[in-house]
């Protein structure tokens, strides 16, 4: 009788953990489904707001917007040991930044839209998965032998002056 009970008990501990790897499984695609899904609405917002602004840049006044390179985006998404980040979620990418020739005044840059210039910056951005939403934590882009920079730099001038661009480039 106490071997049948043993029995019994090893069987449904041993189902209970089945049940919740299956259920922890199960999140875990939730979690990645809607990581990807975020991050696919981001770089597809782009394509009716491509973030156009003018700014003051080293040599003068330029009007600029920003294209990501669709063919360039990774991710990856890993579960952490963290009770309040359970999930982090690493974005690499490429930005093309388009911007016009350099003008003394705003407004000649303003006036100017023949994009006769471009860059390509590399991004990489983490998001923390926090009571069922991503919430961005690091978000940076690479300048070639400069280093990286944060991506949620004040913007100085203009009618955006003291605002950080934290949704401009891939939050």
């Amino acid at each position: 009788m106490k071997s049948k009970v043993q029995v019994c008990v090893a069987f449904f501990v041993i189902f209970g953990n089945c049940l919740a790897l299956g259920q922890n499984a199960s999140n875990e695609k939730q979690v990645l489904k809607a990581f990807t899904a975020s991050m696919q609405q981001h770089f597809a917002s782009y394509e009716h707001n491509r973030r156009e602004r003018t700014t003051k840049l080293g040599g003068g006044w330029v009007k600029m917007y920003f294209q990501p390179v669709q063919s360039s985006v990774s991710i990856d998404v890993e579960r952490t040991t963290s009770l309040v980040s359970p999930y982090i979620g690493t974005l690499e990418f490429q930005m093309v930044e388009h911007y016009t020739a350099f003008h003394e005044t705003r407004e000649d840059a303003e006036a100017d839209s023949a994009f006769v210039n471009s860059q390509v910056k590399t991004h990489k951005h983490s998001y923390a998965y926090q009571d069922g939403k991503w919430v961005p934590k690091t978000r940076k882009y690479v300048v070639n032998g400069l280093g990286m920079f944060d991506c949620d730099e004040v913007i100085t001038v203009g009618d955006d002056a003291g605002e950080r661009d934290l949704y401009g480039l891939g939050a």
